[in-house]
């Protein structure tokens, strides 16, 4: 929630500055790109950290973040953007830090209900999207647009002794043989490719961010109906993570990794040909928004299938758990980065239509190797050391 505050009014500001908007875009991509960078550091030190102090210094910096930004429209321009680059480059650094924490203390002390946990912490992320533009609105219409970061960022600071108070202090650490060092994770082709699946997901959603908005302008849509398109975009993935989170009972959710990439493809051709060829802004719509359950499934599903890939192989899921993190939260950074470069880029080669036809073959193509290329013969598992592997036929 607290990275979506500034998306109201801070391009607003920006602009009215004289601040141009490949400035303004680079402003917005520091927070997932110093999150990606981030992910390899805390998932590597975590253990040491320990989740709990690295939860709470996740909580610190997107205060931080926010507190930084108070300060922006008392600088000049060159101030401004200089300001503006660390406090959301804190908020990356801060939302690695959360992520990775709280994905890996649900995976060790929660391996039973991991999927529903999982869905229901991303819900409530959601949920936070909806409501940051309202909160933001309301308190800078109520006090500043300066005063209403200084407010946020006071209410993110309370939640850190709240945090720290509810939680255990204990670090579990689960390591093979007694050796005193946990193993890492052995990143195979399954991985790479439920990888790749994620950060898809997360590249169309970013994709279409800028693109539908100027697609649909163009289609003689008003502001106030785009605005109400990605509402229901992002409505559709939280109640999806709401559904996930009960349906995972049911079944294995880490085998429904194919379809995210399918709906999120499947929503593409809806949204870009398809629209087009039938002259329906309806139909771009309604792909539009069907993505937002395309990406919750990937969200969703991705880590389990990850952790359960490692199981198979031979590792401890809860050794491996901090890694697995680091790798998940990475995969969705890369898509926030590519996401909105794809749309820039293909802007100046194709056409809306062609920038989704073109995305949508990437996606086949992600389907066609999860189902084919990926590797079902555990008959070769491994024992895992500490520093060295002894592979029993």
């Amino acid at each position: 929630m607290s990275m979506m505050l500034v998306l109201p009014f801070y391009p607003i500001v920006a602009n009215e500055r004289g601040i141009s908007e490949l400035m303004i875009g680079l402003v917005f991509t520091m927070t997932p790109l110093l999150s990606c960078i981030s992910s390899v550091f805390v998932g590597k030190y975590i253990d040491s950290i320990g989740r709990r102090n690295t939860s709470c210094l996740g909580l610190f910096s997107m205060a931080l973040s926010l507190f930084g930004l108070t300060f922006v429209n008392s600088l000049d321009n060159t101030g401004f953007l200089v300001l503006s680059l660390i406090s959301r480059a804190f908020g990356g650094l801060g939302l690695a830090c959360i992520y990775i924490s709280s994905m890996s203390m649900i995976t060790t002390d929660y391996p039973k209900k991991r999927e529903s946990y999982i869905s229901m912490m991303e819900a409530f992320g959601g949920i936070g999207l909806m409501m940051a533009p309202i909160f933001s609105t309301f308190a800078t219409e109520e006090v500043s647009f300066s005063g209403s970061f200084f407010l946020f960022s006071l209410v993110i600071l309370a939640f850190v002794p709240i945090y720290w108070a509810s939680t255990s202090s204990k670090i579990q650490v689960h390591v093979i043989l007694e050796e005193e060092q946990p193993v890492k994770a052995k990143i195979n082709r399954n991985m790479k490719i439920d990888l790749c699946i994620l950060a898809y997901s997360y590249t169309i959603l970013c994709f279409l961010e800028p693109s539908l908005s100027l697609y649909l302008t163009n289609r003689g849509i008003s502001e106030n109906l785009i605005c109400l398109v990605f509402t229901g975009m992002t409505c559709l993935y939280t109640l999806t993570n709401f559904l996930m989170a009960f349906l995972s009972k049911f079944f294995d959710v880490h085998k429904i990794v194919p379809f995210s990439a399918g709906i999120c493809t499947f929503g593409l051709i809806l949204a870009g040909p398809l629209g087009e060829f039938l002259d329906s802004v309806l139909v771009s719509i309604f792909g539009a928004i069907i993505v937002g359950m395309g990406v919750a499934i990937a969200f969703v599903s991705v880590m389990p299938s990850m952790l359960n890939e490692l199981s198979m192989i031979g590792f401890n899921e809860n050794s491996v758990a901090e890694d697995v993190s680091s790798l998940v939260s990475m995969g969705m950074n890369m898509g926030e980065i590519i996401g909105p470069i794809f749309s820039g880029v293909f802007a100046l080669i194709f056409s809306f239509s062609g920038s989704c036809l073109v995305l949508a073959f990437v996606g086949i193509a992600l389907i066609l190797s999860s189902l084919l290329m990926k590797n079902k013969d555990y008959s070769k598992r491994y024992i895992l050391l500490v520093d060295k592997e002894v592979e029993i036929k």
